[in-house]
């Protein structure tokens, strides 16, 4: 598992990590064997104020590190944006966690003051999140329908639920967008990616 980015003023900045640092090991547990990110993941997070510590492979210097890092909420680094044309906005949703929904609405709001019509939108390294997050940033981007059905069984029994947007969007029906995905891209951002792109 890889470092691909560094949040500005984070504990992982903090901290002196590195975008390239390969993680060997969380808290002297071996997870150079992990292939999923989000167990990974769920190993460095934990209570708030606490310390992790952490060692990380770094190729730019060809020897391990290990650093201690405080955790501590992030809340604003899960959205960022930017003016890409006159025409065109950029959006990276880093993950879906809660309240990025609001942050995303704002982004396009703020976005569309200044001219956007289209927007491109990066999920990439975005390894999922909230799924409530996500319908309510679908229900803002798109009219009246069918956002996903869920099927399965409840005790033996077969059920089937919907989450439907609301019959008016938040933006023009004009409004076009590209999705950036990489292998990274999971869980609930394949949900954002795949219902947006229907």
């Amino acid at each position: 598992v890889e470092i691909t980015e560094i949040i500005e003023n984070s504990p992982a900045e903090d901290a002196g990590i590195m975008v390239g640092d390969l993680f060997i090991a969380v808290d002297g547990r071996d997870v150079t064997q992990f292939k999923d990110i989000t167990a990974v993941a769920a190993l460095v997070r934990g209570v708030e104020g606490s310390a992790v510590e952490l060692t990380f492979f770094r190729p730019a210097e060809n020897k391990n590190i290990t650093v201690e890092a405080t955790r501590r909420r992030i809340t604003t680094a899960s959205v960022a944006y930017r003016p890409l044309t006159d025409t065109v906005g950029y959006v990276q949703v880093r993950d879906f966690s809660q309240n990025v929904s609001q942050n995303f609405i704002q982004a396009i709001e703020a976005l569309e003051e200044n001219g956007a019509q289209h927007l491109i939108i990066d999920l990439r390294n975005n390894s999922g999140g909230l799924a409530t997050e996500v319908i309510d940033m679908l229900d803002y981007l798109l009219p009246k329908a069918t956002i996903a059905t869920l099927k399965g069984r409840n005790n033996g029994e077969p059920f089937e639920s919907s989450w439907q947007s609301g019959s008016s969007s938040g933006v023009p029906e004009t409004m076009r967008y590209a999705i950036l995905i990489n292998e990274i891209t999971a869980s609930a951002s394949e949900l954002f990616a795949g219902c947006l792109r229907d």
